[in-house]
């Protein structure tokens, strides 16, 4: 099938960001998004506040809506209803199982699937699921594949802080400049996992919580007065750099 036009349904962040991606790889996007401002957000595209009109002619729906189950199956009920039988509905959901998700487009069930980026994903290439990687998760799990990776991650962040082994800002250093700049560019990274440190799992009381907080609270006054669109914009100059590096080493491999 080929590609001409892509409902995008719900422009915040996330929402946006893969507008973008949709836009530089010339697909026409139709944004759909019930809030009165959102047009100011994206003007260079096309915005509409009737579902109707942004599903009806698309070939792929990219649905984009907060994280409550309520709230997609209502809408994907009424993506169902008016969407063309080839066209692809796609959920960005970042936990729900596609069995959760699947039965609200029992006409369209069989082209309904899970299509969850990393944020932003206009430039993490890995999907979930155009300039893209899709992963294809084999069996369902809450967070697929890539959230639970974090959650794991995450899980060993707490029992350090918890434990009094290092401070938020200790982890975010060791972090930012040891496996996450390794594992930006290493081909496979399973090898290098020569020990496993087995741990606990960290109990998030209110003590422990406060110690994230605090943490993360002083972190953010060493930033100053920086706005959180300079910061985004180095983080995204930063990702470029890595994919560019990257795919330089994959040519020349």
């Amino acid at each position: 099938m080929a590609i001409q036009t892509v409902a995008v349904i719900g422009a915040g962040m996330i929402g946006a960001s893969w507008t973008a991606l949709f836009i530089a790889n010339g697909i026409r996007t139709i944004i759909y998004d019930p809030r009165e401002d959102a047009e100011k957000s994206l003007s260079f595209v096309t915005f509409t506040m009737n579902l109707d009109n942004a599903v009806h002619a698309s070939d792929i729906i990219q649905e984009i809506t907060p994280e409550i189950l309520q709230v997609k199956l209502d809408l994907l009920r009424a993506i169902d209803r008016q969407v063309n039988p080839t066209t692809l509905i796609c959920s960005s959901t970042s936990g729900f199982r596609p069995s959760k998700l699947q039965p609200a487009c029992p006409r369209n069930a069989h082209n309904f699937l899970i299509g969850h980026p990393f944020n932003p994903p206009h430039l993490i290439p890995p999907v979930e699921s155009l300039g893209k990687r899709p992963v294809h998760v084999r069996t369902e799990a809450p967070g697929h594949i890539a959230n639970r990776l974090q959650a794991a991650l995450l899980r060993e962040v707490f029992y350090l802080l918890g434990t009094g082994a290092a401070g938020v800002q200790d982890i975010e250093i060791v972090m930012e400049f040891g496996p996450g700049l390794r594992w930006g560019y290493a081909e496979k990274f399973l090898p290098y996992l020569t020990s496993w440190y087995a741990a606990n799992d960290p109990v998030l009381d209110p003590e422990l919580m406060e110690k994230w907080v605090r943490g993360t609270m002083e972190m953010a006054d060493r930033l100053g007065d920086q706005d959180r669109g300079r910061i985004e914009a180095r983080r995204d100059e930063l990702l470029i750099s890595l994919l560019n590096a990257s795919s330089t080493i994959e040519s020349d491999g």
